[in-house]
C-alpha cells in the first residue's frame, strides 16, 4: 500500500509508556497477509521510550502514521487516532498484545461477506507469571451465537450483551457505522471499552463473527491501567453496569429478552470484582454497595428464579451473597464453601485412586492368565513344525493331482 492509497482497514493503537511489548505488538500487525491497512498510533504522552520506538516504524514503514498528544487518557487517544482513520473498517488494539497474521484479512472478509456493521472473533490468553497460553473462555461464545452468516440484536436476544465479553480488540467495527451513529470512547476511568461496544451492539444493523483465534492477550503484566483501576474503586463494575443499563432504558431496549442479558451481565461482572479485592477493606466496600446499599436491587439482580441466569454457580453464590448481613458473614460463608468445595474434590480424588487401583489389579489377573494360558499350550518343536509343513505340502499336492 503507497501512502496515497485508501487503506481498507485502519488499525488503531493508543499506547502510553507502552516499550515494554510495543515492537512485539506493532511486529505483529506490519505481518498481517492483508496487504491494505494503515496503522495508527497515538501516543499519549508516554515518558519512555514509546517515542522512539514510534518514529523508528514510522521512517521504516509508509502504512505506519504516528500522532501525538498530552497524556489525557485512552479514550482521548483512540478517539483521537478514528478522527484520522480512513479505512472501510477499524480495529483497536491495545499495546501489549499479539496479533496473528490472518487476523485482518479474515475479519475483513466477513465484514465484506455479510456488510456488518461488527465482527468478532476468538483469542488466546498469555498468562505473563507462568507462561501458559490458553484458549480464552469468553471472547466469543459461540454457544450463544444464532445461526448464519450475520445476525441482528433481535437474534442473539437475551445473549446480546453475553457472546463476547466487552473488550474492543477483538473487534472490527465499520467506520461509517460509528461516525453515522456518534459512537465514540467516553472519558470514564474504567468501562470504556463496555460503553463503546454497547453502543455499537445497540445500534448494529448486523453482526457477525470469526470463529477463529487470532490474537494472544497478555494479562498479569504488572502494568495493566485496568489492573490498578480495580484496586483504586472496587464500585467501578457497579458504575458501569449502571451506565449499561441505562444505555439500554435510553434505547428503548430495558425488556425482556435484553433485559434478561443486562442482569446476567451485571451478575457475572459482579462476582468479577468480588475476586479482586485484594484485601478486607476493599471487599466489605464491595459487599456494602451490592447488599447493604442496594446494589444488586439497582442492576435488577435480585428476585429472579435460579432459571433465569446462565451459570448455574453465580446463581447459588448469589443466594448465598444475598442472604448474607455482613461482609464478615459473607467471608465466613465463602470459607464454608470453599471447606465443602475441597471435601468434594478429596472424595472424588480418593474414589478415582480406588478405581486406578481396582484397574490395575484387574489387569494384572488378566495377565496371569495369559501367562497360565501360555504356559499350558502345546510347544511344537522346529523339528515337528518342519514335518508337518511336509505333510501338508504331500497332501495339497495329491489333491492337486486328482
Amino acid at each position: 500500500m503507497t501512502a496515497s492509497s485508501i487503506p481498507l482497514v485502519s488499525a488503531i493503537i493508543a499506547t502510553y509508556n507502552g516499550e515494554e511489548f510495543l515492537e512485539e505488538c506493532i511486529d505483529s500487525i506490519l505481518a498481517q497477509t492483508l496487504g491494505e491497512f494503515e496503522l495508527i498510533c497515538v501516543n499519549d504522552g508516554s515518558v519512555d521510550g514509546t517515542p522512539a520506538i514510534l518514529a523508528r516504524y514510522e521512517s521504516l514503514d509508509d502504512r505506519v502514521r504516528v500522532f501525538a498528544q498530552d497524556n489525557a487518557g485512552v479514550s482521548s487517544a483512540r478517539n483521537k487516532g478514528l478522527s484520522h482513520a480512513r479505512g472501510e473498517f477499524v480495529l483497536f488494539l491495545d499495546d501489549d498484545d499479539v496479533f496473528l497474521p490472518a487476523m485482518f484479512e479474515k475479519m475483513a472478509q466477513k465484514m465484506c461477506l455479510t456488510g456488518a456493521d461488527l465482527c468478532v472473533t476468538n483469542g488466546n490468553r498469555l498468562n505473563m507469571k507462568t507462561g501458559k497460553i490458553t484458549k480464552g473462555k469468553s471472547y466469543l461464545r459461540m454457544d450463544y451465537v444464532p445461526d448464519g452468516d450475520s445476525f441482528t440484536p433481535e437474534d442473539a436476544g437475551k445473549y446480546l450483551l453475553n457472546f463476547s465479553t466487552f473488550h474492543v480488540f477483538n473487534k472490527m467495527f465499520r467506520r461509517s457505522f460509528l461516525l453515522e451513529n456518534g459512537i465514540e470512547f467516553q472519558p470514564v476511568p474504567i468501562g470504556e471499552d463496555s460503553i463503546f461496544y454497547v453502543q455499537s451492539l445497540i445500534a448494529a444493523r448486523k453482526i457477525t463473527v470469526v470463529d477463529d483465534h487470532l490474537f494472544v492477550y497478555r494479562f498479569n503484566t504488572g502494568t495493566s491501567v485496568t489492573d490498578s483501576v480495580y484496586r483504586l474503586d472496587m464500585l467501578a463494575g457497579y458504575k458501569s453496569g449502571l451506565r449499561i443499563k441505562q444505555m439500554l432504558i435510553d434505547g428503548g431496549m430495558y425488556k425482556e429478552p435484553f433485559k434478561q442479558s443486562c442482569v446476567n451481565k451485571a451478575l457475572a461482572s459482579a462476582f468479577h470484582y468480588q475476586r479482586r479485592a485484594r484485601d478486607f477493606e476493599s471487599f466489605s466496600l464491595w459487599f456494602d454497595k451490592m447488599v447493604l446499599d442496594g446494589g444488586l436491587s439497582d442492576l435488577d439482580i435480585l428476585d429472579h428464579e435460579s432459571e433465569y441466569f446462565y451459570n448455574e454457580k453465580e446463581a447459588a453464590d448469589l443466594e448465598v451473597l444475598a442472604s448474607c448481613q455482613s461482609a464478615g458473614d459473607y467471608v465466613f460463608n465463602l470459607y464454608e464453601a470453599k471447606q465443602d468445595e475441597l471435601q468434594r474434590l478429596k472424595t472424588k480424588n480418593a474414589d478415582l485412586r480406588r478405581a486406578n487401583k481396582d484397574a490395575k489389579a484387574s489387569l494384572k489377573r488378566t495377565q496371569s492368565e495369559l501367562k497360565q494360558l501360555k504356559d499350558s499350550s502345546v510347544r511344537v518343536n522346529p523339528k515337528m513344525k518342519r514335518t508337518l509343513k511336509k505333510l501338508r505340502g504331500a497332501v495339497r499336492g495329491a489333491c492337486g493331482s486328482r
